[in-house]
């Protein structure tokens, strides 16, 4: 059965290529019908038509009708006016053809075809010098096609080829896998060796291959990754076949690369090696892949033997580069003189650097000269031999010829050139994207389909994505990433939709392009767009979804399902709502809950209470997109035990994916090592507390003694110097208190906002005095240094006591540095230093002492510890400073180097304010009597102390009302007694502190004066704040002169 005579016949499969070409030829040239016919083979045929041509004109038109063009093209403007024609059955008869246009289509310098348009009405004129450029420039097209189609077809052949080859190797196992692993490609010999037939094998993880020790130890993934980095790869090793027998086997494997030089996969190629491995014959293992390689490659073969320098070269070398193996000196020295003298000596290091170093593989890229003194572009690669000894004895290797490879890109640049000129000629749009510069060019034609005016400016994310449709968007910009992707085909085509970025009319677009990579990286994607907008409105089927994809995902679907059954930690799928959606069976396994328990468990459920607000917060920041790793929680099992998990938790849309790794043993491994540590510390601090308190109380109570003995005898010219005595040690117990209270963050401190420069500036000359003049001191301070909010009191004993230490670390002399600097702390560093994120003002004192080891760096803060000899140290030094700087919000740090020196650096948080003037102290008033009738009330649960105060007071002229606790104290101060200041200890039994003493107090006597007396720092009482105007602290014990002396500052007196 004939076609109807409006039939349009559509291209053949193979030539769906050239279906545009004479519809674009028709549409340029107003004509109905258009032809495009090939004369490059055996038989001329239509490759593609447009139009009402029936196919038996079509036919007759492909023979060569009306006749051969010339070289120049052949037009009929009239084929009834022509004698030869007018009884032609297509003139005479239908379709009755009148005009005739045809071109010669040319490929590399030969006709390959012929490009015509026809019509049913003459054109007298035949074609204007317009139409004949815009049918030669879509004839030109034409031949570019035709050629991509040749070179394909080059390109298919050489496939075809490969693939005998595979085929032919029946004793060789030749398998190639993707860049995942998974078998692709399966010779005869890999069915015959390992049993598994060619549909059984493709798909399957290479991992199969391997013995179950093997794969348990990741030598697969190992074997892959060496293979990425260091090229071609060998080794010998056990492998296992269908049936579960084992067979050694001598195994290459090597990157697969595509035309482009882009690795798409592995080559794995084995030997059975049982025998030579039972009989130690590993030399004719290696002598084997050595012959194999040979048969099964085109490179040049080289086998070098390092013991006499000798080396044998395959056929290759001279069909390649035109040496003949038995015509050159077979020497290393040979090749070497035939590399291009620029390339010489980098070679020569790189190969030789391999072979003394203890490597394995080499490759190297060089101009490698032919016997005609021209130059190839060569990559050659090679393998070390060793003995058992590691000494280098072979080295083989293949060089493999790329100039035909940079011939090749040279002509796609200069192809793209070409079609370029065309594409413009025939209104495609084209698009040239510059992938290391970000660079986009369009024409004006392809700044059309994106509503914009010619010359406009662009760019990839401003201009291309911004103006594709948003549903489209992600799937055109997938669709480039893809096509730039070195793993890929490096091919781009896809259809999208444009909203014009200034007319805003939607538009349908097919783009089509290739990418263009040198040296496995993408360059340029080159390529057109064609507006096929008309085209979209007439579609209404969907094409069918590839069948490939489908496969593709249920293989995927069921690794996940394995790994999801499979697993020893808790995984799960979380709804946004909270609860879960899967929970896979290790669950049941570690919790112990069946799983319809566990169907639709809220995120919180098995939560122990004390780690709900961290599983919370946790949870938030995965509903803001946060992902979550290392959270620890405590879940319970179905026995009401709890188990600690370690979670990581990714948001993935409308769910959350979790693994949590079962921690308990180790956790509690943990809690025992603190916890002997802290009972370790708790032995140390008391024992030396012990120690150091013995002496004091030894010195105390027996000054005592003496002095109650001579009280008796009558001897009271001795009874100053027991009293001295013993005063001195009480101060000195004072002061081990302090340092104790400063260690464990608990002594009172009176923070202020200050100035650290100005302090240190102040200091100086006291610094200098300490340290003498055998040490020269520098003070570094850093502009604009943020003021800090610290005691300045104990900062300057702090810094004196680092630069004390720093002295004793100098017997001989050195340099003292004192350096402030402002720094900011990202979550890193702060966390590095045990501290939150924010600013800081940092202190550093280093010295150019003896620095400490190690070792007893990390001790130093330690209470007690001291590397001083006996009597010159308590060791309390360093850790008073660190719990200064600790209940400061700061932190301490030791940088030592044994030999070189120690920075001890202080950290304090920036106050955001400004730093208070530091007045001149003035000099101390000889003590004045009480002002008339003014009263204290001394408020204290110890008997020892209200006696001591009031005593003082009442020596000096004041009233002194006391009361044992805050109850009574309270009911003193709601009297009309007059009461001008209130002393009361911080702890005070009954229920209610001394602050809370004060608060009440001055609601019955607003503005009432306070001074607390306290022994350590009770921070949640008094809080970490400067007291309010009028409230002031001491730290027990004190003397009489300064309770009086801070009296009387309060009082005014």
């Amino acid at each position: 059965m004939t076609e109807p005579p409006d039939a349009v016949p559509g291209p053949r499969p193979a030539e769906a290529a050239f279906a545009d070409i004479p519809r674009l030829a028709a549409a340029l040239l107003g004509a109905p019908m258009a032809l495009l016919r090939r004369a490059d083979g055996p038989d001329e045929a239509a490759l593609a038509t447009f139009g009402p041509l029936p196919a038996e004109a079509a036919e007759a038109i492909a023979r060569g009708w009306p006749g051969p063009p010339e070289a120049g093209g052949l037009v009929v403007p009239d084929a009834a006016a022509e004698p030869r024609l007018a009884a032609d059955p297509l003139v005479a008869g239908p379709p009755g053809l009148r005009f005739y246009a045809g071109l010669p289509v040319c490929s590399e310098g030969r006709v390959v075809g012929l490009l015509c348009v026809l019509d049913t009405a003459p054109r007298p004129g035949g074609l204007d010098p317009g139409q004949r450029d815009l049918l030669r420039a879509l004839a030109r097209q034409a031949g570019l096609q035709v050629a991509l189609r040749q070179a394909l077809a080059q390109r298919d052949q050489a496939d075809a080829l490969r693939q005998q080859t595979l085929a032919s190797a029946v004793d060789t196992a030749i398998v190639a896998t993707d860049l995942e692993g998974r078998i692709t490609g399966w010779n005869a010999g890999a069915e015959r060796l390992f049993g598994w037939s060619e549909p059984e094998a493709v798909g399957q993880p290479m991992a199969i291959l391997f013995t179950p020790e093997d794969r348990a130890a990741q030598l697969p993934a190992a074997e892959m990754q060496a293979s990425r980095r260091h090229g071609r790869t060998g080794e010998s090793r056990w492998h296992q076949r269908k049936d579960g027998s084992r067979f050694w086997a001598g195994a290459e494997m090597l990157p697969l690369r595509d035309d482009a030089g882009a690795q798409i996969g592995f080559l794995k190629v084995l030997s059975d090696r049982t025998r030579q491995r039972r009989s130690g014959d590993v030399a004719e293992a290696i002598n084997e892949r050595y012959r194999l390689a040979q048969r099964a490659t085109r490179d040049a073969i080289w086998d070098w033997d390092l013991t006499n320098n000798a080396v044998r070269w395959n056929e290759a070398l001279a069909s390649a580069y035109g040496w003949a193996p038995s015509a050159v000196e077979p020497t290393g020295a040979w090749w070497l003189a035939t590399i291009h003298p620029e390339d010489r000596a980098r070679i020569d290091r790189s190969i030789h650097a391999v072979i003394e170093g203890g490597g394995t593989s080499w490759s190297g890229e060089y101009r490698f000269r032919r016997a005609d003194d021209s130059y190839a572009a060569v990559l050659d690669r090679g393998y070390v031999i060793r003995d058992g000894d590691g000494k280098p004895i072979r080295m083989i290797g293949a060089m493999f010829d790329r100039s035909a490879l940079e011939r090749a890109d040279a002509a796609l640049r200069e192809r793209d050139d070409r079609l370029r000129l065309a594409t413009a000629a025939a209104g495609i749009g084209t698009f040239d994207y510059r992938v290391p510069e970000d660079l986009l060019n369009w024409d004006d034609r392809c700044r059309a389909l994106f509503g914009l005016p010619p010359g406009a400016p662009v760019s990839y994310e401003g201009t291309f994505l911004a103006g594709l449709h948003p549903e489209d968007r992600a799937r055109a910009d997938a669709a480039v990433r893809a096509a730039l992707d070195p793993a890929g085909s490096g091919q781009f085509s896809c259809e999208y939709r444009t909203i014009g970025i200034e007319d805003g009319i939607e538009r349908w677009v097919f783009a089509n392009g290739e990418t263009h990579f040198e040296r496995g990286a993408p360059v340029r994607l080159i390529g057109t767009v064609l507006d096929i907008t008309d085209r979209k409105r007439a579609e209404a089927v969907l094409q069918a979804m590839n069948t490939g994809l489908e496969q593709l995902v249920e293989n995927r679907t069921r690794e996940r399902d394995r790994i999801w059954t499979v697993s020893n930690d808790l995984l799960a799928i979380w709804g946004r709502d909270g609860r879960a959606k899967a929970v896979n069976p290790a669950w049941t396994k570690d919790l112990g809950h069946p799983p319809e328990a566990l169907a639709g468990l809220l995120y919180t459920d098995l939560a122990h209470p004390d780690d709900l607000p961290a599983l919370q917060a946790a949870w938030q920041r995965l509903l803001a997109g946060e992902a979550v790793r290392g959270l620890d929680l405590r879940l319970r099992h179905q026995d009401g035990s709890y188990r600690s998990h370690s979670w990581t938790c990714i948001p993935e849309g409308e769910e959350i994916y979790a693994t949590g790794h079962n921690v308990t043993e180790q956790r509690a491994l943990e809690a025992q090592l603190r916890q002997s540590q802290k009972m370790e510390a708790v032995g140390q601090l008391t024992g030396g507390i012990a120690h150091d308190f013995n002496n004091l109380l030894t010195g105390i109570t027996g000054a005592l003694e003496l002095l109650n003995r001579r009280l008796q005898e009558g001897r009271f010219a001795e009874t100053g110097r027991y009293i001295t005595t013993a005063q001195g040690a009480a101060r000195r117990a004072a002061a081990l208190t302090h340092r104790l209270l400063a260690f464990s963050r608990r002594q009172t401190l009176d923070p202020r906002p200050t100035e650290v420069n100005r302090l240190i500036a102040g200091m100086e000359e006291l610094i200098r005095r300490s340290i003498g003049p055998a040490i020269t001191l520098t003070v570094v301070g850093a502009p604009r240094l943020w003021p800090t909010l610290v005691d300045p009191n104990q900062l300057e004993n702090a810094l004196l006591n680092l630069c004390i230490n720093a002295r004793d670390a100098m017997p001989g002399g050195g340099r003292l540095t004192i350096e402030t600097a402002n720094l900011r702390l990202d979550g890193r560093s702060a966390r590095e230093r045990d501290l939150p994120p924010g600013p800081y003002v940092t202190i550093a004192v280093t010295d150019t002492g003896t620095g400490m080891a190690p070792e007893v760096a990390a001790r130093a803060f330690d209470p007690f510890f001291t590397t001083k000899p006996l009597g010159q140290g308590t060791g309390l030094g360093l850790s008073m400073i660190y719990g200064f700087a600790r209940q400061s919000g700061g932190q301490a740090r030791i940088q030592s180097e044994l030999g070189r020196g120690t920075t001890m650096r202080l950290y304090l948080p920036r106050h955001y304010g400004e730093a208070e003037t530091v007045e001149p102290a003035p000099g101390r008033p000889a003590a004045a009597p009480a002002g008339a009738g003014e009263t204290v009330l001394v408020v204290d649960d110890e008997p020892t102390v209200r006696t001591f105060a009031g005593e003082v007071l009442r020596d000096i002229g004041y009233a002194v009302l006391e009361a044992g606790d805050a109850a009574a104290g309270l009911a003193l101060l709601r009297s009309p007694a007059r009461i001008d200041l209130l002393v009361t200890d911080v702890g005070l039994p009954g229920g209610m502190n001394g602050r809370q003493l004060a608060d009440a107090a001055r609601l019955h006597r607003p503005g009432l004066r306070v001074l607390f007396i306290t022994g350590y720092a009770e921070q949640a009482v008094l809080g970490t704040d400067p007291l309010e105007p009028g409230l002031q602290v001491m730290t027990k014990p004190f003397t009489t002169e300064a309770l009086v002396q801070r009296i009387r500052a309060m009082l005014g007196g």
